[in-house]
């Protein structure tokens, strides 16, 4: 949808841009014909970054793919990379409008919020990480 609104050309206002890219996040979200229950919006939000800051979308890309290589933990990951996208946007991609700095710590806001379960299991030490090796099966020995 942004890339869609941002198709209108050069006479087509930022603010509607923005409210295209909010009104998919919170579609995806919370949406309403799936009983408010969705995602947490790290695919949609690197749809936006892509489509309004695509170098610091790509900034945050390998800054998710560093980290999850590190530490394992696709959560924190996604907010890591959700948190520092701010200062991408701002030192990377400097925007002609106030309006997509407020987007982009909306962002950094955003994922820490739709993450609040993940952050409470990665303080508990309990959150899933993701392996990349197949499971031995229980009863195969070294």
């Amino acid at each position: 949808p942004v890339l869609f609104e941002l198709g209108g050309g050069e006479t087509m206002s930022p603010y509607l841009a923005i409210l295209t890219a909010a009104f998919a996040v919170i579609g995806h979200t919370i949406p309403v014909f799936a009983g408010f229950r969705g995602g947490k919006g790290v695919a949609t939000l690197l749809g936006v970054g892509l489509g309004l800051f695509p170098v610091a979308a790509w900034v945050a890309v390998v800054i998710f793919a560093v980290m999850l290589i590190a530490t394992k933990y696709v959560s924190l990951s996604s907010i890591t990379a959700g948190v520092t996208f701010p200062f991408f946007v701002f030192f990377l991609f400097p925007p002609p409008n106030w309006a997509y700095y407020v987007l982009a710590v909306a962002v950094a806001i955003f994922l820490p919020y739709t993450h609040r379960k993940n952050i409470k299991r990665l303080i508990e030490g309990t959150e899933s990480k993701l392996s990349f090796s197949k499971k031995k099966p229980a009863n195969e020995s070294k």
